[in-house]
């Protein structure tokens, strides 16, 4: 169950130059990777976290990503890419998720991070001295609500430039337009170069995966599956503002930044960011998913060409993903999205960050929930 599977995987994942992980016959593998695409980051300093440029940043460049390979290994040749949320330090939260999608579907899961987080962020953004100072500072100079020594470096540098979330999100595709020509060519050591690919995006990482999904950069796409959980809005209706993931002054310029007129390639909303021929269809999509009524028309034409193949999961009580806003981006005019959307309500507190607590009292409440919902992912995902 949920909870027996978080503090059995906690902290179990391998470390550089050990061995693989096993647990219940799944096994869990380390690989390097090396990002293609640093001259998409703007040439700005990540101060006041790093005297360095964001494009200098080792860690973001050269990190590991992980897989769990199924315990039944007859069953399918297939991978699906997990993509978590925005402002995320640690892989423990979706152990569990990736456990249960890979006993659900049969298939290889590839734990991937996003730029600048997890492994791919400097050691000093997660230190809770600093960032408590750092936080402090935020609200003393900016006002700012919902400041957290969790959310501060990630606030401090959106609020800065808020070009970042537009060029560390066109890395990320790069990268994973990079990991499926790697696995297409039997770069992963142990995914196979045949079977389907899929993806599960959660709240950003969901964002992510419909801009991959939209592109579909290179053909690569082209019968891959996706489940959106708890995400699939367009970045206007979303209430990120949380102690978790952004503070009141980053989101407010951040929405300021979406809200300016001009072209989408040069001032909005990729500032100084110098994206090249190759990249200008993603750009494009992400520019459709920017907001909602500028971007409805070029949003509804590639919607339709992922039907079918498109599912999301939604929770009645999220308030950072509400699921209303998910409905008005999905379910368009000539486009039966709807019957591929499901709603839940769970008989717990939950919310959009949490939504698998760890309680004292009705646990399998919350491991029922969980079962469905990962019962339902693996539906959506043909497994």
């Amino acid at each position: 169950m949920y909870l027996e599977d978080y503090k059995n995987l906690e902290n179990r994942l391998p470390k550089e130059g050990e061995q693989p992980v096993y647990y219940e016959g799944m096994k869990i593998t380390r690989h390097l990777f090396q990002s293609p695409r640093a001259e998409l980051l703007p040439d700005l300093p990540s101060d006041p976290l790093e005297a360095l440029p964001d494009k200098d940043i080792f860690e973001n460049q050269c990190f590991p990503f992980f897989v769990f390979h199924p315990a039944d290994k007859t069953r399918h040749d297939g991978a699906i890419i997990l993509l978590h949320g925005l402002n995320e330090k640690s892989w423990n939260k979706y152990l569990p998720w990736a456990a249960e999608l890979s006993r659900n579907t049969g298939k290889k899961i590839l734990l991937f991070p996003l730029s600048f987080h997890m492994d791919r962020a400097p050691a000093g953004w997660s230190s809770p001295r600093t960032m408590l100072i750092l936080s402090k500072l935020r609200k003393e100079r900016f006002g700012a609500g919902e400041s957290s020594f969790i959310n501060a470096a990630l606030s401090s540098r959106l609020h800065a430039a808020p070009q970042r979330f537009f060029s560390s999100g066109l890395e990320a595709f790069a990268d994973v337009t990079a990991l499926l020509r790697m696995i297409r060519r039997g770069g992963v050591d142990g995914v196979g170069t045949e079977g389907r690919i899929d993806f599960f995006g959660y709240s950003i990482g969901a964002f992510l995966t419909q801009i991959l999904m939209l592109a579909n950069p290179e053909g690569l796409l082209s019968d891959s599956r996706a489940v959106l959980f708890c995400g699939g809005a367009t970045l206007d209706r979303m209430n990120p503002v949380s102690k978790y993931i952004l503070d009141s002054a980053a989101a407010a310029a951040l929405r300021t930044h979406l809200a300016r007129k001009g072209d989408p390639l040069n001032e909005q909303p990729f500032g100084d960011v110098r994206i090249g021929e190759s990249y200008e269809p993603a750009a494009r999509v992400f520019q459709s998913m920017a907001q909602d009524a500028p971007g409805r028309e070029d949003r509804e034409k590639l919607l339709q060409k992922v039907t079918g193949r498109l599912f999301a999961i939604l929770l009645k009580q999220d308030r950072v993903m509400p699921a209303e806003a998910v409905k008005k981006t999905l379910v368009c005019r000539n486009n039966p999205l709807k019957k591929f959307l499901r709603v839940l309500d769970f008989p717990f507190p939950h919310d959009h960050v949490t939504p698998f607590p760890q309680l004292t009292v009705g646990q399998d409440k919350v491991d029922r929930a969980f079962k469905h919902v990962f019962t339902l992912a693996a539906e959506g995902l043909g497994g």
